[in-house]
């Protein structure tokens, strides 16, 4: 059996990585699609290739639903 096939929509993160994203976190107003909640944090990572735009992630501080925007 060969190596597995890297699936480029999975990613896997460690834990410098999260470390280092938490550190740039920054609180905002935004609706959270879950419950509606009226303030998150969003951090952003290089997720696909350099001459792609980075992915922004957020989180709302009220029910931790967690999402990511591709724009």
């Amino acid at each position: 059996m060969g190596e597995p096939e890297e699936d480029p929509d999975f990613i896997v993160y460690d834990e410098d990585d999260m470390n280092e994203a938490n550190a740039l976190k920054s609180t905002i107003k935004i609706d959270c699609e879950k419950c509606h909640g009226k303030e998150g944090v969003w951090w952003s990572f290089q997720t696909r290739s350099a001459d792609e735009p980075e992915t922004r992630f957020y989180k709302c501080i009220k029910c931790n639903h967690t999402w990511r925007d591709y724009t």
